[in-house]
Order: structure tokens, then sequence, then C-alpha cells
């Protein structure tokens, strides 16, 4: 239930503050939803990849559609790569990839302040 719980809240920090911020605002947005529930570091990677992964994926579509193409498909000449597709999915990817590590860099940041528990052979 946490894993979802995060994946929203870095969606709504992310889709909220991402219109007043620039794009760095996805890694912050990431660490902060990291830091906040407590998780494993998995989940937290998973949930800060799928948390922005998700927004972007919306984002990306809708400007694509208000502007029929226009841009994705230069861009996608610009490369060679033929499809406007693969500018959508290599943004989500990077945009992914950038919410996952700084999500599970706010989860060990969160590990650092917790106690420490002491084992049997400490």
């Amino acid at each position: 239930m946490r894993f979802y719980i995060k994946i929203i809240i870095i969606a709504a920090l992310v889709y909220f503050g991402g219109p007043h911020f620039g794009w760095w605002w996805i890694a912050v947005s990431a660490f902060i939803g990291g830091a906040i529930l407590k998780s494993t570091g998995f989940q937290s990677f998973f949930a800060g990849a799928f948390g922005v992964g998700l927004v972007w994926l919306w984002m990306t579509l809708k400007i694509d559609i208000a502007t029929e193409s226009i841009l994705t498909q230069k861009i996608a000449d610009l490369f060679n790569l033929g499809q406007s597709g693969l500018i959508i999915g290599i943004t989500v990817l990077i945009g992914s990839l950038v919410g996952a590590i700084t999500c599970w860099t706010g989860h060990n940041f969160r590990k650092l302040f917790e106690g420490q528990k002491r084992g049997y052979y400490h």
C-alpha cells in the first residue's frame, strides 16, 4: 500500500510543481517522495520511476496531441528515427530514470537518520 501512496505523492508533486519550476523539479519531488514514506529501496526505486514516468507520459502525450505531433516528428526526422513515438518513449524513459534514482537517493537519505538497531553481536 505504501508503494502506491508513494507513487501518488511523487506524481502529484511532479504534476503540480512542474509548471512553476524547471525540469529539475522531478528530481526534487522524487527525492521528497523517497524520503517521506518508509519502504524498501526496491520499492522506492520503482515508485520514483512510475510516479515520474506516468506524469511525463501524460504531459508528453497531451502536448503532442495539442500540437498535432509537429515537434516530435521534426525531432524524429532530425535523429533519423522515422517515428515520433520513439521520441516520446525516450523522453519518458529519461524522466523515469531520473525519478527512480532520486527517489532511491531519498530513501537512502532517510536511512541515514534512522536509529541503528543493535544486533546480537554488537
